[in-house]
Order: structure tokens, then C-alpha cells, then sequence
């Protein structure tokens, strides 16, 4: 029986030209929650709308941020009157019913 010497993979790898590589470690991080799919659907359309790919859109999101040196989307909040006047809106305080636009058009021509 013949007794041959047993390589390291890497060396038999490399000799049937394969190169080996080395074992490198990287970072991860969690990948970001997925947006709701009717939700990017919607988005896609304004896009699509405005002649933007979505990635077109995400590349200008940071764009901004980084022209801004902040975050480029501001939220709306309403003051205290403009709260107010939506409570009364949502419980129809306030609210002026017509019976026709004609009547709609005479109580505004009123009032100018």
C-alpha cells in the first residue's frame, strides 16, 4: 500500500486553480422593517407621477438629509384653535347644512 501526504484543502483548492479565501468577518446589522406593501404601492404611484424610480426617491431622501443636516420630512402638528376646530368639525358643532347650492351661493354673497 502507497502512502501519500494529505494536503490542507486551501493547497488542494489552489492547485486545482481554485483560489482560497480568507475567512473575513463583517458587521451586520438588523435589516430594516419592510413597509406595508399597499403603503410602497401608493408611494410608487406619486413617484411614477413625479418620473422617479423608488430608488431615484430614497437617493434624494438622503440627499436632503444630508444637504439639511437633518431629517428632511417635517410633521405637521395643529395649533390648539385648529384642534379645536377639528373636535368641533368631527362633532358637527358649527357645521352650516344647505338645501341646495343656490342657497349656499346666497348665505355666501350675504356675508360678502
Amino acid at each position: 500500500m502507497l502512502k501519500t501526504k494529505s494536503r490542507p484543502a486551501s493547497r488542494r483548492r489552489t492547485q486545482a486553480g481554485l483560489r482560497s479565501r480568507p475567512s473575513v468577518k463583517t458587521k451586520t446589522r438588523p435589516a430594516p422593517p419592510h413597509p406595508n406593501p399597499k403603503t410602497v404601492q401608493q408611494a410608487e404611484k406619486v413617484f411614477a407621477g413625479m418620473g422617479m424610480t423608488p430608488a431615484e426617491a430614497i437617493a434624494l431622501f438622503y440627499k436632503q438629509t444630508a444637504l439639511h443636516g437633518d431629517f428632511p420630512i417635517t410633521e405637521m402638528i395643529p395649533n390648539e384653535e385648529t384642534q379645536a376646530a377639528i373636535l368641533d368639525a368631527r362633532a358637527g358643532i358649527g357645521i352650516i347644512k344647505y338645501a341646495s347650492v343656490a342657497e349656499m351661493r346666497a348665505d355666501l354673497n350675504r356675508d360678502a
